[in-house]
């Protein structure tokens, strides 16, 4: 019988009263019409379900759900994803609460926001799919599940332990993670912005303008970027934590590209920009499909720029529909043939910023700092780089990698220095009391700097000097890989 509605349900239920306790697997995959009605009623009759699919059952809530579950203790593989109005926080602790024989647990895209701590109660699990929800923090206890559990939290806002520890649900990078955590940590306030584009779409104008540059900011045509320009830009607003950029200004010249792709990743903000006498949709498109390809789920905004080239606002909103008409034709292409949900789209802003630099470089500069707080404020995580909670011990990795450059491998005393001194810089930049070296950390407090430096130092360079060696070792390790 096919069952789209309750009144479809109570006939069966009539039907099977005789055989209730024969019937182990329940499936109401995209039934639009069920409601906890259906769900009670199904709760009242059975106690044997193993298998439960409510996969897009758009009307019904938790509370039905919960009527099943705690009467069916010995539930074994339970999905419903898609669930629109099903309270994921609720649903996901009435799992935990009821169902301790639970295998397979899948809820994708029914706005988990929290993971309970007691989740590592459930013992039996194999599979925890929470894609695509608003999850911030990943409780310490997930690692208390069977170590054969498989992970998976593709698409979610992850502060705590951040995406690239947890995506390939590594068990060491996460015990890692949780015991650096325990040694001290501080919030970071860094954004990795990166600046993409044609040639001469603006791209350095707006990295000086960000910088601070009133006059002279618009490089002269034989002054291009060259590859790939690095610079740390600390930017201001009223009513808000400050935020430090790490900006990339990539050459846009196509040449440039495969040198590029190493410094593309998804943890970043990249800004697109687009001149204004662009006609080629190509030199739009070009940049998404690198973006999806090496990040995917990155933020992107999209700039359009130079519009004192154009002759009124009208030609201006003219040109963002001509962008806007190709981006969602590069969307709509890309979730096409990614059908499986596999790579997570682009998260691209849907507001394009249109700028003069030209004429108006204070309201190019406000423009762009504005949405950059406006997103690292927003609620759950639209840049989750942001206000990160960020281990001090990898803090101490980045300081070194950045003395490493400075002074070289043979000099422990000055790496160290330089470390401990950047550290404590920052704390007292931020205006904030972090104990960066904390009382449980002995080496980072303690330790004489002397000729060979402190303890931390040393146990840093021993293995970096094999890891400068084959430097795609160098770039595999979760920890550098954070900071690239």
């Amino acid at each position: 019988m096919n069952i789209t509605k309750d009144e479809d349900v109570t006939k069966v239920l009539q039907k099977l009263q005789d055989r209730k306790d024969k019937v182990h697997n329940i499936d109401f995959t995209c039934c639009t019409l069920i409601t906890d009605t259906a769900l009670n009623l199904i709760g009242e009759t059975f106690s044997h379900i193993k298998t439960l699919d409510l996969y897009g059952c758009i009307g019904i809530t938790e509370e039905g759900m919960l009527k099943i579950l705690s009467s069916n203790p010995n539930l074994v593989n339970l999905n419903f994803s898609s669930c629109k109005k099903v309270n994921g926080d609720a649903a996901l602790q009435s799992v935990i609460d009821n169902c301790p024989s639970i295998e397979t647990l899948i809820a994708e895209d029914v706005g988990i926001t929290t993971i309970p701590t007691d989740i590592g109660t459930l013992q039996k699990l194999k599979l925890l799919d929470l894609d695509r929800n608003n999850i911030t923090v990943v409780p310490r206890s997930i690692l208390d599940l069977p170590t054969e559990c498989k992970l998976d939290f593709f698409n979610n806002p992850l502060q705590e332990p951040p995406v690239s520890v947890i995506k390939d649900g590594r068990r060491d990078a996460m015990i890692a993670y949780y015991e650096d955590l325990e040694k001290g940590a501080r919030i970071s306030n860094k954004l990795k912005f990166v600046l993409l584009g044609t040639g001469e779409a603006g791209k350095t104008t707006i990295a000086n303008i960000l910088n601070g540059q009133t006059t002279n900011y618009m490089p002269a045509k034989d002054d291009r970027t060259i590859h790939l320009d690095l610079m740390t830009i600390p930017i201001h607003k009223d009513g808000h934590d400050p935020i430090t950029l790490t900006v990339y200004d990539c050459g846009g010249q196509s040449k440039y590209a495969a040198g590029q792709v190493q410094f593309i990743t998804s943890v970043g903000f990249y800004v697109l920009l687009v001149n204004a006498e662009e006609e080629d949709p190509f030199n739009i498109t070009r940049f998404l499909v690198i973006l999806q390809a090496r990040a995917p789920g990155a933020v992107v905004q999209i700039v359009l720029s130079k519009t004192d080239l154009l002759n009124s606002s009208s030609e201006i909103e003219s040109k963002k529909d001509w962008i806007h008409k190709h981006v969602q034709k590069f969307q709509k292409y890309n979730s096409k043939n990614d059908t499986e949900h596999k790579s997570a789209p682009l998260n691209i802003q849907g507001d394009i910023i249109d700028v003069s630099a030209k004429n108006s470089p204070t309201d190019t500069h406000n423009a762009i700092i504005n949405r950059i707080f406006e997103l690292s404020d927003a609620s759950p995580p639209i840049l989750p780089s942001v206000r990160q909670n960020v281990p001090m011990r990898w803090l101490a990795f980045e300081r070194f990698l950045m003395a490493i450059s400075a002074y070289g491998l043979t000099d422990t005393s000055k790496l160290c220095e330089a470390i401990k001194g950047d550290v404590e810089q920052q704390d007292n930049d931020n205006g904030t009391d972090n104990q960066a070296y904390s009382d449980e950390n002995e080496e980072y407090n303690n330790e004489p700097h002397g000729s060979n430096g402190c303890l931390e130092c040393r146990n840093l360079l021993l293995p970096f000097k094999v890891v400068m060696v084959t430097w795609n070792g160098a770039i595999s390790c979760f920890h550098f890989r954070y900071f690239l």
